[in-house]
């Protein structure tokens, strides 16, 4: 019976270490998939991180794209303002110009009809007169339109 309980004794005390040493593992393995997972979950926050400031750059370059472009769209714009304006100067300098010509041209054409005007009065006076006031008809005439030397 001593050898029955010695017996029955170890197998508990075997029984014991067995489930000891399941839970020993299962408490190795739980250890080693904390472990796995820490890692990986530092990992992921590594990649994210990396992920992050890469889109982070790819942002800032793209939004240095796009003010610089918006830059240059605003320089044409102001480019093209001002060509137009100087455009309007140039338009209203050629109208002034050109009224400028027409007044002379209507000042000239008033001076030539009143040439004309006294130059056929002169013909009149001329055609009803007599030859002894020719020369001072003729002194009139040349005042009004001057020769030139022959």
């Amino acid at each position: 019976a001593e050898e029955r309980d010695r017996y029955a004794k170890s197998a508990v005390a075997r029984a014991q270490a067995l489930a000891q040493d399941r839970v020993a593992d299962e408490v190795k393995r739980q250890g080693e998939l904390m472990q796995r997972r820490s890692e990986v979950v530092e990992r992921r926050t590594e990649e994210r991180a990396r992920s992050s400031e890469a889109r982070r750059r790819r942002d800032d370059t793209k939004q240095t794209h796009l003010q610089a472009h918006y830059q240059e769209e605003e320089r044409n714009r102001m480019d093209k303002a001002m060509r137009y304006t100087e455009k309007l100067k140039r338009i209203a300098r050629m109208e002034t110009n050109r009224d400028e010509l027409l007044q002379e041209m209507d000042k000239a054409r008033a001076r030539a009809c009143e040439t004309r005007a006294r130059v056929y009065e002169l013909l009149q006076q001329a055609a009803n007169s007599k030859p002894e006031d020719a020369p001072e008809l003729r002194a009139r005439l040349e005042e009004l339109i001057p020769t030139t030397p022959r």
